[in-house]
């Protein structure tokens, strides 16, 4: 079991979900050197100039910082000494969060490396105070991979900080884990391997739900809303919205700021769950319907407008109308398609599909996709040999919109009238 110390010196990074590294307070703490005088006054003279760049980087001086980091480094780094070692593993870090936040990925992604080069095989039983260090700079490191977009490097990391750290019993530790699984499940979603990012999600709540540590209980309900979400893309709205109402009876009485706007979030989810389900359905439906797959297409739209038609919810109604608009246009496509293929009875039962849905509508683009199916109606039914009820198609699209004084429809009219003057030539 890895056991670390509290002491003086306290220093750490916290990452938030995927890319987010910000200073804040860990119990990593760097012994007081039992070697040489000389190697004690090495010591010191480094932790000085160390704390010296801290204080610059909490006070958001960052470009100052830097070259004291790198002084540390440079001045220090070969001494081969337990304390010294932690200290450097602090230079690096440090040296990585403030290129981080000036926007140097690449930079950010070398200090981080060099923890996890010089000083993760240190990390173990024997040099306890070297774990959360190395742990952090690795989560770290994890992070700034995803946002570069080297999303299975990312995930290499965050397995191999689980791996190492995930049995142990310190506080600081246990929060480095918590991270890596929720990065890990937010790596893992971006990805579109949504069961996979579930499971993360789950052993963070498994692992820490009784955890009364404030940056674990955070991990927590981050793990809740990100799996809630999770859910919903993969359309489990019900699962998904139970998991929201879970975390809120776990946490509706939390003090941390950031689990009161997670609890916040919660309480709102059901309706954007409901409207992530819809976009997903919409978008599957224009794919279909892109390569001919129309009656999947349609079945993706009625899909939409089945569960949510009588939802109160301004955003729902925005995806019910998009929903309409594009089941719209899917059969007036289908009905051109099965013309084009000379299934002329087909095509009409898909105009008629049409006018049957959208016939009483008010909504001009709906009103257009009328106008337009009647008249194409009229010339499949003409295909088929049926003059009069052609005839009475083309009528219908006179007596609908005759009197409309709407440019694009006004058009249909004029189409209608020339195709029907034609028929009885």
């Amino acid at each position: 079991m890895i056991v670390v110390r509290k002491g003086k010196f306290l220093f750490g990074i916290c990452v938030a979900l995927g890319v987010a590294i910000e200073p804040c307070a860990l119990n990593t703490a760097i012994a007081a050197p039992t070697e040489a005088s000389q190697s004690a006054a090495e010591f010191s003279a480094a932790e000085t100039l160390f704390n010296k760049g801290f204080a610059l980087f909490q006070q958001g001086h960052l470009q100052e910082a830097l070259p004291i980091f790198d002084d540390v480094i440079h001045r220090f780094g070969n001494i081969s000494t337990p304390s010294m070692s932690e200290l450097m593993a602090q230079a690096y870090v440090s040296k990585g969060a403030a290129l981080f936040k000036l926007g140097q990925m690449n930079e950010a992604l070398s200090a981080f490396d060099e923890v996890d080069r010089r000083f993760q095989d240190e990390a173990d039983e024997q040099n306890p105070a070297l774990c959360p260090i190395v742990a952090e700079a690795l989560v770290n490191k994890g992070a700034i991979l995803d946002t570069l977009g080297r999303r299975d490097e990312a995930l290499t990391v965050f397995d191999t900080v689980i791996l190492k750290f995930q049995d142990t019993t310190a506080i600081v530790l246990q929060r480095q884990v918590a991270r890596a699984f929720v990065n890990k499940g937010s790596v893992l979603s971006r990805l579109g391997r949504m069961n996979e990012a579930i499971s993360a999600y789950d052993d963070v709540i498994v692992r820490f739900e009784n955890e009364q540590d404030s940056q674990l209980r955070v991990q927590v309900a981050k793990a809740f809303i990100n799996k809630a979400l999770a859910l919903g893309k993969l359309g489990q709205l019900q699962e998904a919205v139970a998991t929201c109402n879970d975390m809120i009876h776990r946490f509706s009485n939390a003090q941390e700021p950031q689990i009161q706007q997670w609890v916040e979030q919660a309480h709102k989810a059901p309706s954007m769950l409901r409207t992530l389900v819809a976009v997903e359905l919409i978008n599957r439906g224009d794919s279909l319907g892109k390569t001919g797959h129309f009656d999947e297409a349609i079945a993706a739209y009625d899909e939409v407008i089945r569960q949510f038609k009588d939802v109160q919810d301004p955003a729902l109604q925005e995806q019910v109308a998009r929903a309409n608009d594009a089941l719209s246009i899917t059969l007036c496509d289908k009905g051109e398609t099965l013309f084009k293929l000379d299934r002329f009875e087909d095509s009409v039962a898909a105009f008629n599909d049409v006018v049957n849905r959208f016939g009483e509508t008010q909504t001009l683009p709906l009103k257009e996709r009328v106008a337009m199916a009647l008249c194409l109606k009229g010339v499949a039914l003409d295909k088929l040999g049926h003059r009069e009820e052609a005839i009475a198609a083309l009528n219908d699209v006179i007596t609908r919109f005759g009197t409309d004084q709407e440019p694009t429809l006004q058009r249909w009219v004029v189409k209608a009238r020339e195709a029907i003057a034609k028929l009885r030539t």
